[in-house]
């Protein structure tokens, strides 16, 4: 197999591997700008029946503050990642098209 068939099968396989990865749903309970000058988004949630906090910073075009409620949740693997040390996952709407719709944020899950 030459290498242009190998890279456009890892890049369709990588494509794939966001468009049909499991789902979580997540419910946001509360949703607040922190820091000295409100630059760090910090949501507080229910993940599975276990309280979790999630994270962004504002200086990155994909940190909003979510509205309370349901969400899907898609954990993301490491080279995608934005934020180091943590698991990094984006939030999207209930039902969320994810071919055609960008996340309502990226986050760091912060597990406890």
């Amino acid at each position: 197999m030459d290498s242009k068939k190998v890279v456009a099968m890892l890049a369709f396989l990588a494509f794939a591997s966001l468009l049909f990865a499991e789902s979580e749903t997540i419910t946001v309970n509360s949703s607040s700008r922190q820091g000295k000058n409100g630059d760090v988004v910090f949501l507080e949630a229910d993940l599975n029946g276990r309280a979790v906090d999630l994270t962004c910073l504002v200086s990155h075009s994909d940190c909003n503050v979510l509205h309370n409620g349901e969400y899907e949740m898609f954990r993301l693997a490491g080279k995608e990642s934005t934020y180091n040390d943590c698991q990094n996952v984006n939030i999207y709407r209930i039902n969320a098209d994810r071919a055609k719709e960008k996340p309502l944020g990226l986050y760091c899950l912060l597990q406890p």
